[in-house]
């Protein structure tokens, strides 16, 4: 119960600071998938305590993750990133170390460029790339039955022998190897690393929400694609045909002639007038 109250309260705050269950459901419907972050924080600048926080990114089309995963929320990937917009300004008073002599800021983006110029400022893409090593070590379990890693026993049975501790050390009882994982988090730009440091997390910060996707393979290279679909996808023949009619029958009114015409009697031909004057009478 303390744990799904604790749960609750992570969910509760990230909706009441960003509407992150109303945005993510309005991406799965409208753009078929959307992204959450999940990372850790202090709880205020003045606090050496950490919470965990939970949001949507605030772009979905500016995360990746490995192509290979095939967990729903692709937690299984190798790897994932987040390309996050800054502006000029902000990335110098943040990195002042990095040279950024090289960056071109263009006027439009052709393709993927990682500086471009909108709205009269100069922004750059910062990539958060997370990543998983695995680290071979070796698993021994002890006559006492506590599991632990060799290199941990052998400087714990160093410890006890510099402190003179004289009851035996619990004998290794079997071992094997096994591999421990880690997640690495670089901050890079182009080719260049910005910082390296190794997090204490057990899986991947992003977290993939599917709406309505289906995997293909290209008949000719036999790569495998994820094709997303939102839910609206089936109404767009629908909407065409509505915006048609509503077109036409715009058109219609817009041409449709609503003033009279005043004009000398002089001007109108005597056969038009005559006529005029036969169907009157």
């Amino acid at each position: 119960m303390f744990l799904e109250a604790h749960l609750r309260a992570i969910f509760c705050e990230a909706n009441n600071h960003n509407s992150c269950e109303y945005e993510v459901y309005t991406d799965t419907l409208s753009g078929g998938f959307s992204v959450v972050r999940v990372w850790t924080d202090y709880i205020h600048e003045k606090s050496f305590e950490q919470a965990i926080k939970i949001a949507r990114v605030a772009d979905p089309t500016l995360v990746g993750f490995d192509p290979l995963a095939v967990l729903p929320h692709k937690g299984d990937g190798r790897f994932c990133y987040e390309l996050i917009p800054k502006t000029k300004k902000e990335f110098q008073s943040e990195f002042p170390h990095i040279d950024l002599s090289s960056l071109k800021f263009n006027q439009e983006l052709n393709g993927f460029s990682w500086s471009y110029q909108g709205n009269q400022e100069e922004i750059l893409l910062v990539c958060d790339y997370y990543v998983k090593k695995q680290t071979p070590k070796k698993l021994v379990r002890l006559s006492s039955g506590d599991t632990l890693f060799y290199e941990e026993y052998k400087a714990l049975e160093q410890y006890r022998q510099q402190e003179g501790i004289l009851s035996q050390l619990p004998t290794i009882a079997e071992e094997r190897q096994t591999n421990t994982e880690t997640i690495h988090r670089y901050q890079l730009i182009g080719s260049q690393i910005i910082q390296h440091e190794e997090t204490d997390y057990k899986y991947l910060p992003l977290v993939f929400v599917d709406g309505n996707s289906i995997r293909l393979r290209d008949s000719k290279t036999g790569e495998m694609k994820q094709v997303t679909r939102p839910y609206l996808f089936h109404a767009h023949g629908i909407q065409r045909l509505k915006n048609l009619a509503g077109q036409c029958a715009a058109n219609e009114l817009e041409n449709m002639a609503t003033q009279k015409w005043i004009i000398a009697a002089e001007s109108i031909p005597k056969n038009y007038t005559a006529v005029l004057l036969f169907k009157k009478g």
